[in-house]
């Protein structure tokens, strides 16, 4: 992710993305300072277009990991648009707020942004419209 002569792009590389109950994810999330920080966990619940529910809690050596939560990312039809809703349930209130002192609902925000950029990239490709919908 390092360009030549730059500082390390901020964002997540995706390592393993073994996306059913039982699959394994592995990703890094690299800060604007170039530092990296690996997340290693699974998939709980998968259906596709529906939902899918993650944690990293337990590595894939069933190894647990803390501080954590169980993360649940639901799509909805809604007319011509999907509603993407997010859900983060930590184990405890000390959990939570070393993940909100680490940034992670800036960093979830951002995520959600970039998704609806994205997603509304590939919507203008299907349509042919060349421009981006209202994802």
């Amino acid at each position: 992710m390092a360009r030549s002569g730059s500082a390390p792009r901020a964002g997540a590389e995706i390592v393993e993305q073994d996306l059913r109950p039982g699959g394994r994810s592995r990703m890094v999330f690299h800060g604007p300072g170039g530092e990296a920080m690996p997340l290693e966990g699974g998939y709980l619940h998968v259906v596709p277009r529906e939902c899918v529910v993650s944690t990293a809690a337990l590595d894939a050596d069933w190894n647990p990991q803390g501080p954590n939560m169980v993360r649940t990312d639901a799509f909805a039809a809604e007319g011509q648009h999907t509603r993407y809703t997010a859900t983060a349930r930590h184990w405890t209130a000390d959990a939570k707020a070393q993940h909100e002192a680490m940034g992670f609902e800036i960093g979830w925000g951002a995520s959600a942004d970039e998704f609806a950029e994205v997603a509304g990239r590939i919507a203008a490709e299907i349509t042919g419209r060349g421009e981006p919908t209202n994802a």
